[in-house]
């Protein structure tokens, strides 16, 4: 079984990551529209802990929001 630690996936993610491209994948708050990227580390501990996609998403769709603390109105 190989091991991986948190250092190891981040430096794997870096070589793998295409530097010309323009996208990147976001989450955006639907009450108060603050945008957060989804970084090395956060694809690191979704590898360490071997987490599908789906999953992901549905912590995701499921957490608050950090600027708005889901308190912010819609509309």
């Amino acid at each position: 079984m190989i091991k991986f630690y948190p250092e190891e996936i981040i430096n794997e993610l870096e070589k793998g990551l295409g530097k010309d491209g323009d996208l990147t994948i976001g989450i955006y708050c639907c009450k108060c529209g603050a945008q957060f990227e989804i970084g090395r580390e956060g694809a690191a501990m979704a590898v360490l802990s071997k987490t599908t996609f789906l999953e992901y998403l549905r912590w995701v769709q499921s957490s608050k929001c950090s600027k708005c603390n889901g308190k912010a109105e819609n509309g």
